[in-house]
């Protein structure tokens, strides 16, 4: 079925975002998490639909103030937007704001600095 394909992890990772913005934020979670092993295993995890399940699933961990692991998947979008060429758009615009600002809460000034320069 639709639930190990590239669209079942889409699926899985728009259930992230709407359980995150009605406050489920661990339920956000599963869904990433389901989403992230689908790309995984069906060889995809280097695509925008990843990418954007790592970017959904960092912002739910920052609104649980879990910011070194919001850091890991942010890292890891941005790389896949870089490889992906998708680097210089909209998506990847956010997706380094949402980097920066994690690098200020966490104090890595110089970071968040050499982020927004690059």
């Amino acid at each position: 079925g639709t639930d190990v394909t590239a669209e079942g992890a889409l699926i899985h990772q728009r259930l992230a975002v709407l359980c995150r913005n009605k406050g489920g934020t661990a339920d956000a979670l599963v869904h990433c998490d389901k989403a992230l092993a689908i790309f995984r295993s069906s060889g995809t995890e280097k695509t925008k639909g990843c990418a954007t399940a790592h970017q959904t699933a960092g912002t739910t961990l920052t609104v649980q103030a879990k910011f070194a692991e919001a850091q890991e998947h942010f890292e890891q979008a941005m790389e896949i937007f870089k490889t992906t060429k998708v680097d210089c758009s909209p998506e990847a615009a956010a997706l380094m704001n949402r980097m920066g600002a994690v690098h200020l809460v966490r104090g890595s000034y110089q970071s968040a600095l050499a982020l927004y320069n690059s």
